[in-house]
């Protein structure tokens, strides 16, 4: 029953509408040019007007169509965008705290017991130097705690990479920065190596203090006096 009402309700609007547009003197003149038209030219009238009607009512539908899919594409490259944050956030999360670097003499005797189980020479080990100021490079000054210099010379090609495959993995936060190698000058045969490692300069973590626990407000007890005068 109530579509039924609703269905003549919309019928006389448009009845409405229709005799409001008929009626209308822009109508009226529009009518009357029309009128003045030859027969080709009222089939061409015809023609254009079907053609913009169609337009229009293919129009309206393609661009809700072409919003809707914009919108659509938009919510999909933020939902996409979330995610991957989300999932940075918890690689980040899973990741394992990196130690604070030992000692500067701790890792310096690590060096010399690392090159001693390589079997060098006296004179092929150059120096082993603690260096408290390293020169700044790609990674800032504020970010190294200290540096240390191992010069090793005459050794070959074997001992260079065994040599730096292990001050690599001498500590989690002390890497080589740099490496200079030249040929020997006795013998062009054997190399010289010069390594420059660096301790990073890793804060200590600290959680964060959990918030204090909120205290409620215990009402205050009325006194005797307010009693009575209650």
């Amino acid at each position: 029953m109530a579509f039924e009402d609703l269905r003549e309700n919309l019928k006389n609007q448009f009845v409405q509408l229709g005799e409001r547009i008929t009626n209308s003197r822009l109508y009226g003149v529009i009518s009357e040019r029309y009128e003045n038209l030859n027969s080709n030219q009222q089939r061409l009238v015809k023609i254009v007007s079907f053609l913009f009607a169609v337009g229009l009512f293919v129009y309206f539908p393609m661009d809700y169509f072409m919003v809707s899919f914009e919108n659509e594409t938009a919510f999909e490259e933020r939902r996409k965008t979330i995610k991957d944050i989300v999932k940075s956030e918890r690689e980040v999360s899973a990741l394992p705290d990196i130690p604070r670097p030992l000692p500067a003499e701790s890792v310096k005797s690590n060096i010399e017991s690392q090159l001693k189980e390589m079997n060098l020479l006296p004179e092929q080990i150059k120096q082993v130097n603690v260096n408290y100021q390293p020169s700044a490079g790609l990674i800032p000054q504020n970010k190294m705690q200290y540096g240390i210099d191992v010069t090793v010379n005459k050794i070959n090609l074997k001992q260079l990479t065994n040599l730096g495959s292990k001050l690599q993995i001498i500590h989690p936060a002390v890497k080589v920065k740099d490496l200079i190698v030249t040929l020997n000058r006795e013998d062009a045969r054997y190399l010289n190596a010069d390594f420059h490692l660096v301790a990073l300069n890793i804060p200590e973590y600290r959680p964060p203090e959990p918030p204090p626990p909120e205290t409620k407000k215990k009402g205050k007890r009325p006194t005797k006096s307010e009693n009575e005068e209650q």
